[in-house]
């Protein structure tokens, strides 16, 4: 009985560790990073609005990008296959800023809500596409940054077409999007939130996949395994 406890306990060992030593070799699978720019659109400068509206209520003001509904961003660069540079894209949806709040003297955040879209057409016929929230809003001196934590704010990825970049985006579980942003002069929150006129600028951004490693679902069938092993040897045993 002990020899075979010894036994059992090798062959789980043994096992374990040959799945830790795959997931180890196997690389994650969907990683995929894209930047992208509102001053590289062929078709004109898209850019984000900061407006002092507050659609919701409660907060301080908000902001879209512009022009709504129409390609405000393209492609830049792409550490994948690269088919999907050059592309049009688009973010749309209304996001509401927070209270404002002044931790460090010359930085200002925010909290941030809403629902957008991010959208990127390939060009014939189909569209990727995801839904896309952004969590914090900041501004320090000239330049700015919205979704400051770096969680995932890309979900529900979904593309139906042939091109490789697009596909390997939505074969992700999710994503992250980081948009940032420059002006002229030290520009706050509360400046872009006060008055009655609208602020535009510039922006750019990064998308990254939140990938799922390509093995992983082997460590639950191992796991499985030796259960199930340990078990039919306890009955074995038994009988």
């Amino acid at each position: 009985m002990t020899c075979f406890g010894y036994t059992l306990g090798y062959a789980a060992r043994g096992l374990s560790l040959g799945v830790m030593l795959l997931l180890g070799s196997v690389p994650a699978a969907n990683a995929l990073t894209l930047t992208l720019s509102s001053t590289s659109t062929p078709s004109g400068t898209g850019e984000v609005e900061f407006d002092p509206t507050d659609p919701a209520g409660g907060g301080t003001g908000s902001f879209s990008f512009i022009p709504s509904g129409l390609a405000n961003f393209a492609v830049d660069t792409s550490d994948g296959v690269g088919d999907s540079v050059g592309l049009q894209g688009s973010i749309s949806g209304v996001f509401d800023i927070g209270i404002i709040s002044n931790p460090i003297t010359g930085v200002e955040t925010a909290p941030v809500s809403g629902l957008g879209t991010l959208s990127i057409s390939d060009g014939v016929s189909e569209f990727f596409t995801a839904d896309v929230t952004f969590e914090n809003l900041a501004t320090i001196g000239t330049g700015g940054v919205i979704h400051t934590t770096g969680t995932a704010n890309l979900t529900s990825l979904m593309y139906t077409g042939g091109n490789a970049d697009l596909t390997a985006l939505a074969a992700a579980p999710a994503g992250t999007q980081t948009v940032t942003f420059q002006f002229a002069f030290p520009t706050s929150i509360t400046e872009l939130t006060s008055g009655s006129s609208k602020t535009t600028t510039n922006f750019s951004s990064t998308i990254s996949t939140v990938p799922i490693p390509a093995a992983a679902w082997l460590f639950g069938s191992a796991l499985f395994g030796i259960t199930m092993l340990g078990r039919r040897k306890k009955a074995a045993q038994s009988r």
